[in-house]
């Protein structure tokens, strides 16, 4: 299945003696999980902290465990929407 994953953080929000160790972490995370196949694409959102990404799990309990790889979970708001084709799609 594919998801299409919002993903927003306010920084404040998180502890100010951890952010640069987790704001690398999280890097190291997201890479590993595109190498995975997990993330499918990403983009980030002109003039906001946030991200759209597609995202590949076999259900949304996986793509649960996926987010919670992420070191920063705890204090992203996170929307995801399960995708299905769609018959006009070009890249069918």
């Amino acid at each position: 299945m594919e998801f299409l994953v919002s993903i927003s953080l306010d920084l404040n929000r998180v502890p100010e003696g951890q952010r640069e160790a987790l704001l690398a972490a999280e890097r190291e995370a997201a890479l590993r999980l595109g190498a995975e196949g997990v993330i499918v694409r990403m983009w980030r959102v002109r003039g906001e902290a946030r991200t759209v990404g597609v995202w590949r799990a076999e259900s949304d309990g996986d793509l649960d465990a996926a987010l919670g790889r992420l070191p920063l979970r705890p204090w992203l708001e996170v929307t995801a929407t399960a995708l299905e084709e769609h018959y006009a799609d070009p890249g069918r």
